[in-house]
């Protein structure tokens, strides 16, 4: 699900690499997915794809998410193996990370969908955190611009959330960004049938 920054400002196939992080960094499009300045010296933020290196972190963060969230308890352990299946070079995820003076400060994943009502391409972003240490710095405004990048490289017409409904930031945070309520409704089911 989606938490954010307290800013007050602010169909490929399987194996094409469409939507591959890692094969998108050595593509000609990476260098439109971060902007220009987000990596000079001196401390400033940095959004990059995230790597192995950043599981520690991540699982971290979802800690700090899960915490104010209703409908999660965190488990390090189930988070971490989530975090592994995200970051193991499938097409059509993707996780970008934010970071500040070497270290982790927020992400946010992404992954691809096919969607019926547009005809193509949709992206679901979800797990979208800042550490509270790094809040109302615009580093969540950053990381969406990012994800939203990413899914316009590769061609999604559509972007798609779930925010916790008593998260009163988080909606104002996604207003100022230009994302727009729904009437739709998020179920859920745990366990399908045939599962043991």
């Amino acid at each position: 699900m989606a938490h954010i920054d307290h800013d007050a400002n602010g169909s490929p196939s399987r194996g094409s690499g469409g939507f591959n992080c890692e094969l998108r960094r050595s593509s000609s499009a990476y260098s439109q997915l971060i902007p220009r300045g987000a990596d000079q010296g001196g401390g400033a933020p940095l959004v990059r794809f995230a790597t192995p290196g950043d599981l520690d972190a991540l699982v971290g963060l979802l800690g700090e998410l899960f915490a104010i969230e209703e409908d999660f308890s965190f488990d390090a352990g189930l988070q971490r193996r989530g975090l592994e299946m995200m970051l193991g070079g499938e097409d059509g995820r993707c996780v970008f990370v934010a970071e500040v003076a070497g270290a982790v400060a927020g992400m946010v994943t992404g992954q691809a969908l096919v969607s019926t009502a547009e005809g193509g391409l949709s992206v679901l972003v979800e797990d979208m955190v800042v550490a509270a240490a790094h809040r109302g710095r615009g580093l969540g405004g950053r990381l969406m611009a990012a994800m939203e990048r990413w899914a316009a490289a590769h061609g999604a017409s559509r972007l798609q959330l779930a925010a916790d409904k008593d998260n009163a930031p988080a909606f104002e945070f996604y207003g100022r960004l230009g994302w727009e309520p729904t009437n739709l409704v998020i179920l859920r089911k745990k366990k399908p049938a045939g599962k043991p």
